[in-house]
């Protein structure tokens, strides 16, 4: 079979420019959110065949294997190739947007211009550089599509090698399913429904079907599920015991996918749920953040129209619905404010702009080369027609460039790193081993998760967790733990914040977000306890002294009744 749309000097030169930019970005650039991946790196270590996540099915065997072929044991080596794949994964991910967009009918210049663009996309910039399974999947989905597009309809091995993509993407994350159906019919909506075409789709869907069997069948069988039930337990633990939900999440969510809003989300929390303690007027949204917010949205609607315009990119826009929607839906229904949740919809999401920027003559594949600089001025919305609409789409994603790299550049991470460490620093050499470190929506929490390296044995626990189907069991979740730690000859130090009768501004914590939990609890069950000399300033920490009366409040013996003075 052929299969690649682009052959030749061009195409070479363009694949080396795209690879170069995105190893220059990623050497300038660093992950603010390592996600869960330290989650991972710890299950890799003590992965025994039994104990397979169904969300991320093979992510935590893969650095396992790999670890077990090279020799290597322990959390660094299983760190370090957790996140070398995923950088050739990230890579993989441009390269294959690029001919998938040719394929799409794309021209060259156009299509390499929004393959790089979306290198600059939050959620991607981000998890590329991560260890976690996310960017893996979107690779496997662009092959699917790439596969079905560039390659002939009668082609068997295309076929099965998109049905064994698309299979191997859910995977890496399940939730890729959700893009699944549109990912099929992908070639039938863009070219025209020929038998030949139909008869490959059938074929790729029957390949994705019977590998996804075998994928689940065989850890199913290792871990004795033996009914319906055991298998809906055990995707039911993929979810953590998060139960977040709602449009409001989604909506703010999908935005910040695609460009940085800092602490906006909280900002846009403690608006919506009118936080008490940290109040956040309209005012003081529209200026920090919702001017992002509703410039992207502004945007998509300019997308829109200008999809609108044409057969064509009516077809695309379809396409960008079934694979969208149900993205979106699912982030309504869970978690819809975290921005890797939408990373799914990226392929048919940046078709939808290279169509939405480009002119009709840069949509086809034959456009000869000395169209090339007609489909970048189509790109940056100069060409004759629906030009204000074009200026917003390719003005969004300009800002987003911009912003992105900004607050991902390694000079701003490591700054901002700095920052919350120094709260730290001065308790660091006091803690003996075993101890650990309580906060309560607090910042803190993410250091040693988003900075392995440079924190690795930092005990930093959070001792309520919102959004959890327990959250309103804390109090004796956190006296097991730290009767636990008392019993190995460790220390629990509490951090300030949580004796204070309001949660910190810099904090995350926001009144409401969990109705199961409120400040006020919080307040009175931790200020009740008798507590050692203040350690590292007025943001710094105090030690949980093993006092009788302690014991007897953890047990709850003695009634939370409020603050004590510091001794």
């Amino acid at each position: 079979m052929t299969c690649p749309v682009d052959t030749g000097r061009r195409a070479t030169w363009t694949a080396l420019a795209l690879a170069l930019a995105y190893a220059l970005v990623t050497v300038l650039t660093s992950a603010r959110f390592l996600g869960d991946t330290i989650d991972y790196v710890i299950e890799a270590e003590s992965f025994d065949g039994r104990t397979w996540d169904f969300g991320h099915l093979w992510w935590v065997p893969l650095g396992k294997l790999v670890q077990v072929l090279a020799g290597t044991e322990g959390r660094p080596a299983a760190l370090g190739i957790l996140l070398a794949f995923n950088w050739l994964a990230g890579l993989a991910c441009v390269l294959l947007l690029w001919g998938f967009l040719r394929a799409a009918g794309v021209a060259p210049v156009l299509a390499a211009v929004v393959a790089g663009g979306m290198l600059f996309a939050q959620a991607f910039l981000n998890y590329a550089q991560t260890g976690s399974a996310y960017v893996p999947g979107l690779a496997f989905v662009l092959l699917a599509l790439y596969l079905g597009l560039a390659c002939g309809e009668r082609s068997w091995p295309a076929s099965i090698g998109a049905g064994l993509a698309l299979a191997a993407s859910i995977c890496f994350w399940f939730p890729y399913v959700l893009v699944a159906p549109a990912v099929l019919v992908t070639p039938l909506l863009l070219r025209s429904a020929t038998r030949p075409r139909l008869w490959f789709v059938v074929r790729a869907a029957a390949v994705a079907g019977f590998s996804l069997t075998v994928a689940y069948g065989v850890p199913a069988w290792l871990m004795d599920l033996a009914s319906l039930d055991d298998l809906r337990a055990w995707a039911a633990r993929s979810s953590h015991g998060t139960v977040t939900s709602g449009l409001s999440r989604a909506v703010f969510g999908l935005a910040r996918s695609f460009i940085f809003m800092g602490n906006d989300g909280l900002l846009f929390k403690r608006y919506l749920l009118k936080d008490p303690f940290n109040p956040v007027s309209l005012g003081d949204l529209f200026r920090l953040t919702l001017w992002k917010f509703l410039f992207f949205y502004l945007a998509l609607l300019a997308l829109a129209i200008n999809l609108l315009r044409s057969a064509q990119g009516r077809r695309v826009l379809l396409v960008l619905a079934l694979g969208g929607g149900p993205v979106f839906l699912f982030g309504v229904f869970w978690q819809g404010g975290d921005m890797e949740r939408y990373l799914p919809l990226y392929p048919f999401f940046f078709l939808a702009v290279a169509w939405g920027l480009g002119t009709e003559s840069a949509h086809k594949p034959e456009a000869p080369a000395k169209d090339a600089a007609n489909a970048f001025a189509g790109a940056s919305g100069l060409c004759s027609g629906y030009s204000v609409t074009r200026a917003v789409v390719a003005a969004f994603f300009l800002l987003a460039v911009v912003v992105n790299a900004w607050a991902f550049s390694r000079w701003a991470v490591e700054h901002d790193r700095r920052q919350l460490a120094g709260r730290v620093e001065e308790l660091q050499s006091l803690l003996p081993p075993g101890s650990i470190i309580v906060v309560v929506g607090d910042n803190l929490q993410q250091l040693p998760r988003d900075d392995p390296w440079a924190y690795p044995n930092l005990p930093i626990v959070e001792a309520v967790v919102t959004g959890k189907r327990d959250a309103q069991d804390w109090k004796q979740g956190f006296a097991v733990q730290v009767e636990e730690v008392w019993a190995k000859g460790g220390q629990i130090w509490l951090s300030r914040r949580l004796l204070a009768d309001r949660p910190s501004p810099r904090g995350r914590w926001v009144e409401g977000d969990d109705p199961t939990v409120h400040w006020a609890d919080v307040y009175a069950y931790f200020g009740a306890f008798e507590v050692g000399v203040p350690v590292g300033g007025e943001d710094g920490f105090v030690r949980l002294l093993p006092t009788a009366r302690n014991r007897r409040l953890l047990e709850g013996k003695i009634p939370a009744r409020g603050a004590r003075p510091l001794d």
